[in-house]
Parts: structure tokens; C-alpha cells; sequence
């Protein structure tokens, strides 16, 4: 495998030089860094140092040298006819000329650079700018308002929601957004939108339409969900998974079967439904694991006494961190949390973990900070 050539150290001579045409630019002598370039190079030439750096690295040498020393601004400010280039290259993103901001960077540096001479303006920066244009432009037309033509199709799909005929309005969203398209496609060239309505949109407008028709946005649980949740939660409890956010992933999966299966059962053939997002999966699964288990309560602060205890075994830990090359945690978690519970204290192995962790970090950190002896 090739190696990769390490970049040429600067040297002393290489660096004084730099500084004096760091001076100059800063005086006004030159307008930029980069219509410096050519003078330096011939400068170094003078001086007998044969330089094969690039334009650009000399370049970013005067410019990142001359910001450490203060006496060169980091950008100039943007010009109007550079802010009219942004907004052309934004809009051109938006209508899906660019399949990203990304893809129309080098494009808008070049129209930048013909727009505004004196300054060549990096690619992080133009993508930063264009970027921030490109979510303004889409955040205004996402946010725009809504024709009774519209307001229709929507309601109509409210309707078949409230009916019975999809089961949730995240369902019925896609098929919305598409007959919203396809009413534009009816509409004159003229009085058609820019940009489609984003799903996201079309499902909140619509989740307020069926929330006027009085259907519910959530529904209560079953009995045969909370069921699949509390197999997960025990199964939290007797620790075969960490906690409830490890646990929610695969519950969350057990769901989407057993919802599946009612849907197969009810209709006579098969049936993709998803009634519980990952979220309210999670909240549930951490409501049951409290009550199997008070000690899976809401994180609150370490008292002296159990601090005291921890302590002991983040000793125990660190000594078996120097004395073996891998160090097991699972057993000194465990260990550690029936001697908080012999002496009265609720905590849950992932509480316990994070807590040995934490001090076991910090008691490292501060041995690896102290002055050594002499």
C-alpha cells in the first residue's frame, strides 16, 4: 500500500516572509489572500526557496496565519449581489434542479467569484449560506396556505380514516399526498405550485380534520398489547435486556405481529397496520417496568450513603482494570447493586453501571492530571 507523503514543514525564512506579506494585506496592499499568491511565490523565489506548494496552500498559510495573529478577519462581510447568487442557487435546489445544497456548491463558487472578485469564498461557507436559504425557501412554501380544493381532498380522507377505512391517518397520509399531486396535475400551468406538499404536511392538516370529526389521536391500549409490553418488561426486570430503551425495539416489533395478526384474523387475509409509533412503544414499556419494578423509578440523586457504597466497588472495579488486561463489568454491577439493596436502597443495574463508569472516569482523569513526582 502506497503511504501518503506528509505535507513540507514551513521553515523560519518560509514564515517571515508570509508575516511581511500578512502585513501588506492587512494594510490594504492586497485585497484578499489569494491576490497575494502570485507575489508571494515570487518573493520566495527571490529569497532561493523553491516552493511546489499549491496556490491554495499558500493561500490558506497567510490567511490561517494572519487570523492567529489578529490581523486578518476570518471572512468579509457578503455583498448584495453574492446574497441575489445564494437565493438563484437556493431556488434552484428547491425546484430540483440540484439533487442537494451539496451538488450546487461548486456551481455557486464559481457564479460567487464573477459576482465579487476580491473574494474567493470556501466551500464551507457557501454550503453553510446556501443551506440556510434552501431550508427558509422550504420552510415558506411548506407553511403556505391551504385552497378549498385542497381542503376537500383532505377531508375526504379524514372521513374514510373516521370510517373505519384506514386505521390510523399515518396510513392514509401517502394517498392524500398523492391525490393532492394529482389535483395540481388538473390545474392550468399558471396556478400550479412550485413545490408538492411535503407528507409530513399533508399529515398534520389532516390530523386536524379528523380530530374536528371527534376521531381520536391516540388510541387506549388493549388488553392483548399490554400483554406483548409486559413480556418485554419482565424481560427488562430479570435483566435480558439493559433497559427499556433496548427492550422497545424489539417490542416494538412484537406489535406491529400481533397487530398484524388481529387485522389478518378480522378481515379474512393479510394486513400491514402499524398503530403504535416507537415512542409511546417506549413510554409504555417503561410504565409497566416501574410497576413490576420500583426500582426502574425516574433518575434522581445519589445520597451520601450510597455514594459511600459505589465507591467500594469502583475501588474494586479499578483494581481489576490494573490487574487483568479486560475486566469483566457485569459481575461487579450486579455484586454492587444487592449490596444497595441489603442496605435498603432501590437502583437499577443500568443506574448502577452508569454510576461505576462515571467515577471509576473521573477517579482516571484525575490521576492522569496530577503533577508527577519528582
Amino acid at each position: 500500500m502506497k503511504r501518503k507523503r506528509s505535507p513540507k514543514r514551513w521553515t523560519s525564512e518560509e514564515l517571515r516572509i508570509a508575516d511581511r506579506f500578512i502585513r501588506a494585506i492587512a494594510k490594504g496592499r492586497y485585497a484578499t489572500t489569494t491576490g497575494a499568491v502570485p507575489a508571494f511565490r515570487a518573493a520566495l523565489a527571490t529569497a532561493g526557496l523553491v516552493d511546489r506548494r499549491a496556490d491554495s496552500a499558500l493561500a490558506a498559510r497567510l490567511r490561517l496565519r494572519g487570523q492567529r495573529q489578529g490581523q486578518l478577519n476570518r471572512q468579509p462581510r457578503w455583498v448584495p449581489a453574492e446574497g441575489q447568487v445564494i437565493d438563484r442557487y437556493a431556488r434552484a435546489v428547491v425546484a430540483g434542479e440540484y439533487p442537494n445544497v451539496l451538488a450546487a456548491v461548486p456551481e455557486c463558487q464559481v457564479a460567487l467569484r464573477r459576482a465579487n472578485p476580491q473574494i474567493q469564498r470556501l466551500s464551507g461557507g457557501v454550503k453553510n449560506r446556501l443551506r440556510a436559504r434552501t431550508h427558509e425557501l422550504r420552510r415558506n412554501k411548506a407553511w403556505r396556505a391551504w385552497t378549498p380544493e385542497e381542503d376537500a381532498v383532505v377531508d375526504r380522507y379524514a372521513r374514510a380514516v373516521f370510517a373505519g377505512r384506514y386505521r390510523h391517518v399515518g396510513q392514509a397520509a401517502p394517498d392524500c399526498t398523492a391525490a393532492i399531486e394529482k389535483l395540481w396535475q388538473s390545474l392550468p400551468a399558471g396556478s400550479r405550485p412550485s413545490t408538492p406538499r411535503p407528507e409530513y404536511s399533508v399529515h398534520l392538516h389532516m390530523s386536524r380534520h379528523a380530530s374536528g370529526l371527534g376521531l381520536r389521536r391516540t388510541s387506549s391500549w388493549r388488553e392483548g398489547e399490554l400483554r406483548v409490553v409486559d413480556r418485554y418488561a419482565r424481560g427488562v426486570v430479570e435483566h435480558r435486556y439493559r433497559d427499556a430503551s433496548h427492550a422497545s425495539v424489539p417490542c416494538h416489533r412484537a406489535l406491529k405481529r400481533y397487530h398484524a395478526r388481529i387485522g389478518a384474523d378480522s378481515l379474512g387475509g393479510s394486513v400491514k397496520c402499524e398503530i403504535r409509533n416507537l415512542s409511546s412503544v417506549h413510554g409504555k414499556l417503561q410504565e409497566r417496568v416501574r410497576r413490576l419494578d420500583p426500582s426502574h423509578l425516574p433518575s434522581r440523586r445519589w445520597t451520601d450513603a450510597e455514594a459511600a457504597i459505589a465507591a467500594k466497588w469502583v475501588r474494586e472495579y479499578d483494581h481489576e482494570r490494573r490487574n487483568k488486561r479486560r475486566a469483566d463489568l457485569r459481575p461487579l454491577t450486579l455484586k454492587m447493586q444487592a449490596d444497595l439493596d441489603r442496605s435498603g436502597y432501590c437502583r437499577s443495574l443500568r443506574a448502577c453501571e452508569n454510576r461505576l463508569l462515571k467515577e471509576w472516569g473521573i477517579g482516571l482523569s484525575a490521576r492522569s492530571h496530577s503533577p508527577s513526582p519528582d
